[in-house]
């Protein structure tokens, strides 16, 4: 079908309905998620729909499942109807969390999709190293988000931190360790090392 078809996704719903092997068996599970992934090399996205285990939030079954997998998208309701959408393992960047806002009309359903918290401030983060033409500390991040508008209780510095971090993790952002000059509270000018971030360009 999919040499016939030639479709850009193609959706399993879900992964126990697409073989007969013992679901817990790396060894049985290994030659399923295989047969997967020679589908993904011919050139559709694959998603394949697969649940936790009862007793836990970790993926149902096998490890080999998850670690044949470029992505594990991980959904959890919330109690106000929202649904978390986040991430398990990832063999690329991680994506920012998404929201997801389920509608439910007679005869149909529709979902919102809106930036959570780290979504949010991390198109920020970005927008902010794509227009500086200098490395930048996290302190000078966060006084540019203030400044931007971005309250208290929007702003999290440990989550700035994290995104860069991840940033520099995926070879996206470069963390250098160079002085810095500060006045202190008694007029005196004190240079100190700070960690400051730029984007890799070229």
């Amino acid at each position: 079908m999919v040499e016939v078809y030639n479709p850009v996704l193609v959706v399993y719903d879900s992964l126990t309905r697409f073989h007969s092997q013992e679901e817990n068996s790396n060894t049985d599970m290994k030659p399923v998620m295989m047969g997967f992934r020679s589908i993904a090399n011919m050139g559709p996205m694959v998603w394949i729909i697969h649940h936790v285990a009862k007793e836990s939030k970790s993926t149902r079954g096998a490890a080999e499942i998850v670690n044949a997998v470029d992505m594990e998208f991980k959904s959890t309701k919330r109690k106000d109807g929202t649904i978390k959408l986040g991430f398990g393992k990832v063999r690329i960047e991680e994506p920012p969390e998404v929201d997801l806002i389920p509608i439910f009309a007679p005869g149909g359903y529709n979902v919102v999709v809106q930036a959570a918290k780290k979504g949010y401030l991390t198109e920020q983060v970005d927008y902010i190293l794509e227009s500086t033409n200098k490395p930048v500390s996290v302190s000078d991040i966060v006084s540019n988000l203030r400044d931007r508008g971005l309250s208290e209780e929007e702003l999290d510095e440990k989550t700035v931190w994290n995104i860069l971090k991840a940033r520099v993790s995926a070879g996206l952002v470069k963390e250098e360790n160079l002085p810095r000059t500060k006045v202190d509270k008694n007029g005196r000018s004190v240079t100190r090392k700070m960690i400051h971030y730029c984007l890799k360009r070229g």
